[in-house]
């Protein structure tokens, strides 16, 4: 989790991880590769998903990806570019449309209605929102394995008090302090529920926007908060950016 005297310039991103991927010797690049993979896999397999509606196509597009970036295919990642979920992006965009030219060869369709460039301007919107929501579920199920491992390294109980508040919206304070108290072993005050739930919330958007941070070559308040906007999460994450980058 951040804390305050944090410096931006000290924050090591997963670029870090594609420098080595392409400079370190064999055995260091490998791993590299293995930890990007790793990190964005989810975000990976939900968008073909979405994309594709067909798990089995799916799976194999998953797997070719993976095989593609470990063997060292990085050939468009640009770090002044700044953004590897462009990269991932591009990379996907490509596997689609060869899937599809296969299938449609396969099939004797008409192959011109398959490729990104050749498509309407629909589908092409539809695929990137699509994308972004796999992009953002991925950086919120991150968020919420580290606030998860958070809970069990500090005893504060911040991912079950978070969570019992997502799954139950409609309950009040009282009620949920309730359900926590039992679940929880120890009694709790509407009061004390309603300050463990607020620092619960800032603590999640931490991890989020430092999960945001990772994967940009340049990150600053603006390049974060552009990328949050383009992922529909600024609003949602707005007080944890000015945390983040405040005094910067």
């Amino acid at each position: 989790m951040h804390t305050g005297d944090t410096r931006l310039n000290q924050i090591v991103t997963l670029w870090s991880e594609i420098r080595a991927a392409h400079n370190d010797a064999d055995a260091q690049r490998q791993q590299a590769r293995e930890r990007l993979l790793d990190r964005y896999s989810g975000a990976i397999y939900r968008y073909l998903l979405g994309a594709l509606g067909d798990a089995e196509a799916a799976h194999d597009l998953h797997q070719e990806f993976a095989v593609r970036f470990l063997s060292g295919r990085l050939q468009g990642v640009d770090r002044e570019q700044g953004r590897f979920r462009e990269f991932v992006k591009g990379v996907l965009y490509n596997l689609i449309a060869e899937h599809h030219q296969r299938k449609a060869r396969r099939e004797r369709q008409i192959v011109d209605e398959v490729p990104d460039r050749a498509a309407p301007c629909a589908i092409a919107q539809e695929r990137e929102e699509v994308f972004r929501h796999s992009w953002r579920q991925e950086l919120l199920s991150r968020s919420w394995a580290a606030l998860k491992a958070h809970e069990q390294s500090s005893e504060q109980p911040f991912y079950r008090v978070l969570f019992w508040r997502a799954q139950h919206p409609e309950q009040s304070s009282q009620e949920m302090a309730e359900a926590l108290s039992e679940q929880l072993g120890r009694p709790i005050s509407a009061a004390n529920l309603r300050k463990m739930l607020e620092r619960a919330r800032a603590a999640f958007g931490d991890l989020l926007v430092e999960e945001v941070i990772h994967s940009l070559a340049v990150a600053n308040r603006d390049t974060v908060a552009e990328e949050l906007a383009e992922i529909g999460l600024l609003e949602m994450m707005r007080e944890a950016l000015e945390r983040r980058f405040a005094g910067s």
